[in-house]
């Protein structure tokens, strides 16, 4: 090649890398201000001085996104037809897809403090709390395992406070409440926001411990600690942060779930107490612990047996509340 053909190369391949290094920052910053807008929207709900307008208000959020979320829309509907089958006429899978919406909308305005309706925390009946009470007697500590999508976290944890329970919660580092971020750092809108959602869950659990998006053993014995000292975690038995992942069966299709809560469960004795908010609709809302499930083995075939026990602990929960569930669009 001529050398000036060469330094014309060299300077359009320079203003290329440059060209593209202005266009992921600029798309880095729109998906912040995406997350800034929800974060938005969810605080203006919040903080509406009427409940019935706020409830309104999630429920045109719910609708708006509905409309507008096509390719989402698409993929709820598909798994909740995979899921129910001939058992649900369209307009009952039509309903329970756009409940799918404003569940996501209800959850991230309980997020906002005050927001919150319904029995006070302190009311609130919690179902198996024996599970918990007789785990850390035995001075091993536990593991709440709860679900992404199903019922009302926020809500289950605040129950939880009150009763005086501890929580470490974990979370993965692309946690932005109910949001799940690009695995980018991002911009100081994103790291702001997330230092929000921390500020404000820590007024009702004890510590969050985030799960690095390349889980490394000293993060695996930060983990372990807490439960040796017979503490309690709280983590995610359908989280996705792992270098490796393992097939379950659920709502008709094979999902892949994280190992990390049932290895953890193996090396420190610990047993998994599955957690789940049930919504009222059919009585009054409570929380509910599941009886211990425990590794036995070392094999994966033990992990797998743990992960599919949650699994089925999860599906008998969304097939009774499918309106509760805001993940279907992730299965």
């Amino acid at each position: 090649m001529p050398s000036s053909s060469r330094s014309w190369w060299i300077t359009w391949r320079g203003v290329g890398d440059g060209g593209r290094e202005d266009v992921r920052r600029m798309r880095t910053l729109l998906l912040d201000l995406w997350y800034a807008g929800h974060a938005v929207a969810a605080e203006a709900v919040g903080r509406f001085p009427s409940p019935r307008g706020r409830t309104a208000m999630i429920e045109g959020l719910g609708w708006l996104a509905f409309q507008l979320s096509r390719d989402k829309r698409r993929r709820v509907e598909r798994h909740i037809d995979l899921a129910f089958g001939q058992d649900l006429d369209g307009a009952a899978k039509r309903a329970i897809a756009r409940a799918c919406f404003n569940e996501f909308w209800r959850e991230m305005v309980d997020w906002v403090p005050g927001a919150i309706e319904g029995p006070l925390p302190e009311d609130v009946p919690v179902q198996g709390i024996d599970h918990l009470e007789q785990a850390l007697a035995e001075g091993h500590g536990a593991i709440l395992w709860e679900s992404n999508g199903f019922g009302r976290r926020v809500q289950g944890k605040r129950v939880l406070a009150a009763r005086g329970v501890r929580i470490y919660q974990t979370h993965g580092a692309t946690h932005l409440g109910v949001l799940g971020t690009s695995p980018e750092p991002g911009t100081w809108i994103r790291r702001r926001l997330r230092e929000r959602y921390v500020r404000r869950e820590c007024e009702f659990v004890a510590a969050v411990i985030e799960i690095p998006l390349d889980p490394s053993i000293a993060g695996g014995r930060a983990y372990l600690r807490h439960l040796r000292r017979n503490r309690v975690l709280c983590m995610a038995g359908d989280g996705q942060i792992a270098r490796r992942l393992y097939p379950v069966r659920l709502l008709g299709r094979t999902v892949q779930f994280a190992p990390g809560a049932v290895k953890l469960s193996r090396l420190s004795g610990a047993p998994l107490l599955p957690l789940f908010w049930m919504p009222g609709g059919d009585g009054a809302p409570a929380l509910e612990i599941g009886p211990p499930l425990r590794p036995v083995g070392e094999g994966d075939e033990d992990v797998v047996r743990c992960l599919q026990g949650f699994a089925d602990a999860l599906e008998k929960r969304v097939r009774r509340w499918p309106h509760a569930y805001r993940n279907w669009h992730m299965l």
